[in-house]
């Protein structure tokens, strides 16, 4: 993902640059170093699947598991927040995933949403400053749905709108084990091209195969990517 910094999202020198370089870097790390499994499950799932005839060394990673059963799941929605005036970043509404689970109250399902890690201190115009050009850290946050209802729809009177993705469970599966590689990376926030939108719709892309963006547009909105 474009916006991703962190030197330890990539085994390879030039990773970023370089896929192939990563690719056999990663295997060689899941084969001397196992425990890099337990960092970068979404890859192990997608080599598991590419190599069947590769068996990578057991480890255990008590974390991650701890993380996949907190989002276990029957289905993925995508929520689509409506527009905000009082709060800049949220001008054009705002997306984020809910993991729908059958056995309880579908407010109590879990949440992922993407945003701006942003001080207390900050005052609006240094907020809206620095959201535009970079100034501030990007993160995956996990709450459960009451939390996002509460605030958007409760608070600030936003329409809430739920599409429900017809995902296999292998496709679920993969989403879960990348969030959680994402939630261990440094991600820059741009309010109008590396926002929500963005990073939802490449995540999305992973199992779609599809393009959820215009290419030929300089801003991703959370509007254009549920279009």
């Amino acid at each position: 993902q474009g916006s991703i910094t962190s030197k330890h999202f990539y085994l390879a020198p030039q990773g970023r640059h370089e896929p192939k370089q990563e690719l056999q870097a990663t295997i060689q790390a899941f084969f001397e170093h196992p425990a890099t499994q337990c960092q970068f499950p979404a890859r192990k799932l997608f080599l598991a699947n590419q190599l069947s005839d590769t068996h990578f060394p057991q480890v255990e990673c008590e974390d991650l598991t701890t993380y996949l059963d907190s989002l276990t799941t029957t289905s993925i929605s995508i929520i689509y927040a409506s527009g905000y005036l009082g709060n800049p970043a949220s001008m054009f509404g705002h997306v984020f995933l809910k993991f729908n689970n059958e056995n309880k109250h579908s407010l109590l399902d879990n949440t992922l949403s993407y945003g701006a890690n942003v001080p207390d201190s900050d005052n609006k115009l240094t907020y809206i400053l620095k959201g535009i050009t970079g100034g501030y850290e990007g993160h995956f946050a996990n709450q459960q749905y009451h939390h996002q209802q509460t605030t958007y729809n409760e608070s600030e009177l936003r329409d809430l709108w739920e599409y429900k993705l017809t995902l296999s469970k292998e496709d679920i599966s993969l989403l879960a084990a990348h969030l959680w590689e994402l939630s261990n990376t440094e991600m820059r926030y741009y309010f109008f091209k590396q926002n929500c939108a963005y990073q939802l719709a490449k995540l999305l892309e992973l199992v779609t195969q599809t393009p959820l963006q215009a290419s030929y547009k300089i801003w991703s909105m959370p509007f254009d990517v549920i279009m």
